[in-house]
């Protein structure tokens, strides 16, 4: 469902549509391309603004989207952030949490990047927000926030808005999106939190050590093509259909452990040519398969007992 146009800006403030009188008389400019907005304010459609004689730049309504997110969370005294779960699991090792706010920050140089938003806490912790309306936040951002350890949360404000206006049928009022903004967390994500990553690290180390099984990860080549595999899945996801293993089960490392929760972790070796190119290939898997049952609560279990730190996210 395409999002009309929410606010028009009116002497650098963003007005909603609720806030103005029709028609041209709403005196208001697109957020963007500050051409003059008229006000539409019919009996049968919804309320929005538009581009006066349809010259309509496109992008008005992701940077009011944008604009208002921001300002709503400077305003907030508290910013929910989402649960973490251990990969490939529904199992929470890092709660849903209200991080009560002592200050914001808008557009704010951090080290080498510039995040939307950078909240300090009560606890006096930072925590970096990306609001995203269309873009997502790029790989070259993401690997720069990850590497200088922040906590950093994305707020897909887009997908909330869609939501909402689809929800409504009309566009919502400015305390519909910014409580839902503010409070929920479904059309949030973590970036990066290194609390919990360092909590699965503790529990797949001692997956690893106490419970997984050691695989030798083997190669087989074909006419065009090869894979890497492991003998005797506990969970049958493939069987051989001829030769000596036939009827024996296996697991193809690429399309089949990679995105399994019962893989731990995947070790990796260096083959050298004489060529001088050098290839990353996977050598030996850490699998708990065999836990299909219990594998949950034996996480849960890993996770009390390892999660030396507070319930608070930052």
């Amino acid at each position: 469902m395409e999002i009309k146009l929410p606010y028009g800006l009116r002497d650098d403030k963003l007005l909603t549509i609720e806030d103005v009188e029709s028609g041209l008389k709403c005196n208001c400019v697109c957020p963007t391309c500050k051409k003059r907005l008229i006000a539409r304010k019919g009996e049968i459609k919804e309320h929005h603004f538009a581009h006066d004689k349809g010259d309509d730049c496109g992008q008005g309504v992701e940077t009011a989207i944008h604009i208002i997110s921001k300002e709503f969370i400077k305003d907030a005294k508290y910013f929910t952030t989402p649960p973490i779960y251990y990969p490939n699991t529904k199992v929470v090792i890092i709660n849903e949490s209200q991080v009560p706010i002592e200050s914001v920050t808008l557009e704010s140089k951090v080290g080498s990047i510039v995040p939307d938003i950078v909240i300090t806490s009560v606890a006096g912790k930072q925590l970096l927000v990306e609001i995203t309306v269309t873009h997502k936040v790029d790989y070259r951002k993401y690997q720069k926030i990850r590497s200088m350890k922040f906590s950093a949360v994305e707020v897909l404000a887009g997908h909330l808005m869609r939501r909402m206006y689809s929800e409504k049928k009309y566009f919502l009022t400015d305390k519909d999106y910014k409580t839902a903004l503010i409070e929920e967390s479904t059309h949030k994500k973590w970036i990066n939190n290194p609390r919990a990553e360092n909590l699965v690290e503790r529990i797949n180390k001692d997956l690893k050590e106490n419970y997984c099984e050691e695989k030798e990860i083997k190669y087989l080549s074909f006419e065009y093509d090869y894979i890497n595999y492991v003998d005797k899945c506990p969970l049958n996801k493939r069987q051989w259909k001829g030769g000596k293993n036939k009827g024996l089960s296996y697991a193809n490392i690429h399309s089949d452990c990679y995105h399994c929760k019962f893989k731990v972790q995947i070790e990796h070796k260096t083959l050298k040519f004489k060529t001088g190119f050098n290839k990353e290939v996977p050598s030996r898997l850490f699998c708990a398969g065999y836990l299909e049952l219990d594998y949950s609560d034996l996480i849960k279990k890993l996770r009390d007992i390892h999660q030396n730190f507070k319930s608070l996210t930052l």
